[in-house]
């Protein structure tokens, strides 16, 4: 069958079929038709399945973190002192050990915040001299002090300690200052029977400071804040931050705080180097920092080493030809770096009065503050 279209003024050729009644021929024209193509599903499958397998991924987690948080906070160990881990850093063929104490970074009495790598609090401190005592293995201990010092009486509750080393298993007791021992963390080292310092430590600044601030011309001249203090005696808000201080004031804590515990950093010294003439401390201890040569001249350290030259003289002390080396760390898990393992409180971040109260207390510190 031809495909060719009828023209009505095209005259009828021979061999063309008539229509009937005298109409045009009729022509039969082949189309091919195609059915359209079914509408394309757009993946609502696919997104279904990811979804209950994002669903069920969440509700796990969060299940998993409950029970997590459970056994942490009220499971067996709950009430018992979680020790802190030991690290071999020197492996020996022998049990017998020498135990580093590690003290580095500003003294305090606790940590704040949530992952404070520092080993300067007085806890940590503490768990550590509980945990070497505890450990008949340990022959020696070799006190690794890197530290511009800190608070007093954090510094005065350290020392404390580690003298128990001393007392209470009568451990020798080897003193290594690190690039830095100065102030609290001299006065920490007055723990140990023998004291190195590397050639490039800085040490010395015996002495204490005490810090007050004043809020007085903040509130009043910049926030337009009076403060209106009723006091039962003269005395009773010396220091206090909402008003200023007077020269007779800050002689009166000169006279009360500071200088009580200065003589106090002066008797520590003079019952830790007892070859000392304390007249000739006295004429250095003015906040006056040194190097080790110095040090070793007047008499604040025994020799100018290195950790290995301590540990080495700590294994002559211990009478031992070869010791294992181990040390100490805090464990920190996954709850601690969220802040929710169980005692370790967040950081207050808000802004209250309990707050600035808190920022603006006195402190009193045994700490080089170039």
């Amino acid at each position: 069958m031809s495909n060719e279209q009828y023209n009505p003024n095209q005259p009828h050729q021979p061999g063309q079929q008539q229509g009937a009644q005298g109409q045009p021929p009729h022509y039969t024209q082949r189309v091919s038709y195609a059915p359209p193509p079914p509408p394309a599903r757009r993946g609502r499958t696919g997104f279904w399945i990811l979804a209950f397998l994002l669903a069920v991924s969440l509700v796990g987690n969060f299940l998993l973190l409950m029970a997590v948080m459970v056994l942490v906070r009220g499971g067996p160990s709950e009430g018992r002192e979680q020790k802190l881990q030991e690290v071999v850093v020197e492996s020996a063929d022998t049990s017998k050990r020498i135990a580093l104490l590690r003290i580095e970074g500003i003294i305090v009495e606790e940590l704040s915040g949530r992952l404070t790598p520092s080993g300067a609090d007085y806890e940590f401190v503490k768990k550590q001299v509980d945990q070497i005592i505890a450990d008949e293995r340990v022959k020696a201990v070799v006190v690794v002090v890197n530290s511009p010092g800190g608070g007093a009486s954090a510094s005065d509750m350290i020392l404390k300690q580690l003298r128990r080393l001393r007392d209470e298993r009568g451990l020798p007791v080897v003193v290594q200052m690190g690039s830095l021992a100065a102030s609290g963390g001299y006065y920490v080292a007055m723990a140990g029977e023998y004291i190195f310092a590397q050639p490039t430590t800085i040490t010395g600044s015996i002495g204490v400071v005490a810090q007050f601030f004043s809020l007085e011309n903040l509130l009043s001249e910049k926030l337009g804040v009076e403060t209106y203090i009723i006091e039962s005696g003269e005395r009773k808000t010396v220091g206090s931050p909402f008003r200023d201080m007077t020269q007779e004031e800050y002689g009166y804590l000169q006279e009360t705080i500071v200088m009580p515990m200065y003589e106090r950093f002066i008797e520590v010294i003079m019952e830790g180097r007892k070859s000392l003439d304390e007249s000739e401390l006295r004429e250095v201890a003015d906040g006056r920092i040194m190097n080790a040569d110095q040090a070793k001249t007047l008499g604040l350290i025994d020799a100018v080493g290195f950790r290995e030259d301590a540990i080495e003289y700590a294994k002559g002390r211990a009478r031992l030809k070869e010791a294992t080396i181990v040390q100490y760390q805090r464990q920190v898990g996954l709850l601690d770096v969220l802040g929710l393992s169980a005692g370790r409180a967040a950081p207050d971040m808000s802004i209250s009065a309990d707050t600035l109260q808190r920022m603006a207390a006195p402190r009193v510190l045994m700490q080089w503050m170039p």
